[in-house]
């Protein structure tokens, strides 16, 4: 019986796989909306939602210009800000999950793309193990090269200007954004071009370059709050309890030498080799991926590329396992559009012992979004399990 349900799965492999990450997809973009739910319930908490209620109602300060504008439209309603950004978190997130599964079912799907998608580190695996790391404003920039690879496989030009808008968003509300300005262009750049558009590809890249010029300018000008306290009494004055400003509000207070001394900290009693292992397992996946694919030196360049360019960001927060999920998503996105582009195929099959392995490992481990790491989505089964 065994080997009948071995030959079975191997015979099914493509379809199995598939099945399996729109079942993810799908859990995950479920958990995320559950997880704005439950936060707007209990009034909010001091990172998931605070980090977006940053205003600059009491002096202008990085990260509050989106703030003030929920604040604007919340006083303009008479209701919660939370409710306003409860509202907004959803549609943010419903358009990066919405924009990723119309990407995975446009693919020519193979069991080997499953790699792309189910990872340690993957928006996936890391969103449905970590709680604490759902709805973080990355999900705007995920939403923005989301919106640009569909705009541009599908040929609908107006979601390449929503990619454009949601990266201008992106940028004003967390400077950690610009890092993937580079994987913007580079879709941009990759694109089936036509003659008529090439003003539109100038022009979509000049702004985001401009974005991120502008959020970086912002982050080193108002680097801190004087008085975090002046940004929670604007939240406070409209009903939001005073616990919502320990965390992110709190930290604006604390300035860059502060920020890498907690890193050094936290690095050295985790064990900074242990963490470089893990995070080699973590990327293992995705290696194996590049090698089966038409260019494989070209991906793993791609690769190494970005996670150059979010290197930086590891020497001035905590938050390594966000870090790491920008580094897999934005690559997944990459590579989603150069297949379906045309500029790269999947040449052969991975093995499906291989990839068994592979989604094990997704399922066993998934960094935690700061310097620590989880028993991954079997670890939270578990839990559910013996409570």
């Amino acid at each position: 019986m065994f080997q009948q349900a071995s030959s079975w799965a191997q015979a099914n492999q493509k379809d199995l796989s598939k099945a399996l990450c729109l079942a993810l997809i799908v859990v995950c973009w479920s958990a995320c909306l559950y997880q704005a739910v439950a936060d707007l319930l209990a009034g909010g908490t001091p990172y998931r939602q605070a980090d977006w209620l940053i205003n600059n109602h009491a002096g202008f300060i990085r990260r509050g210009l989106p703030g003030s504008g929920i604040l604007l439209v919340a006083d303009g309603l008479g209701v919660s800000p939370l409710l306003v950004l409860a509202i907004l978190q959803a549609a943010v997130v419903s358009m990066f999950f919405g924009f990723f599964t119309l990407l995975v079912l446009a693919l020519d799907w193979k069991a080997g793309h499953l790699l792309l998608i189910v990872s340690p580190a993957s928006f996936v695996m890391l969103w449905l193990s970590d709680f604490d790391g759902r709805l973080m404003k990355e999900i705007i920039v995920y939403s923005s090269l989301a919106s640009l690879v569909y705009g541009y496989a599908s040929g609908r030009r107006a979601f390449v200007g929503l990619a454009v808008v949601l990266f201008i968003f992106a940028c004003l509300a967390h400077e950690a954004s610009v890092v993937l300005t580079p994987a913007f262009a580079f879709i941009v750049l990759t694109r089936r071009a036509r003659p008529s558009d090439s003003a539109e590809a100038t022009g979509a890249i000049a702004v985001a370059v401009g974005a991120a010029a502008v959020s970086v300018a912002l982050a080193l000008v108002f680097r801190t709050a004087p008085d975090a306290g002046g940004v929670c009494g604007e939240l406070v004055e409209r009903g939001i309890d005073r616990s919502i400003c320990g965390g992110a509000i709190a930290w604006l207070e604390n300035d860059l030498g502060m920020a890498r001394n907690l890193v050094a900290k936290l690095a050295a009693e985790f064990g900074l080799e242990r963490w470089l292992l893990l995070y080699a397992l973590g990327l293992s996946g995705l290696v194996v991926y590049c090698l089966h694919l038409s260019r494989p030196l070209a991906a793993l360049g791609l690769l190494l590329g970005l996670v150059i360019c979010i290197l930086p960001l590891y020497f001035v927060a905590i938050d390594w396992g966000r870090w790491t999920n920008m580094q897999v998503t934005s690559f997944s996105l990459v590579i989603i559009h150069l297949l379906l582009q045309g500029r790269l195929t999947l040449r052969r099959e991975v093995h499906p012992v291989v990839l068994a392995a592979f989604v094990a490992v997704a399922f066993l481990y998934s960094p935690s979004h700061v310097i620590e790491t989880s028993w991954g989505v079997a670890g939270e089964l578990g839990k559910l399990i013996l409570h």
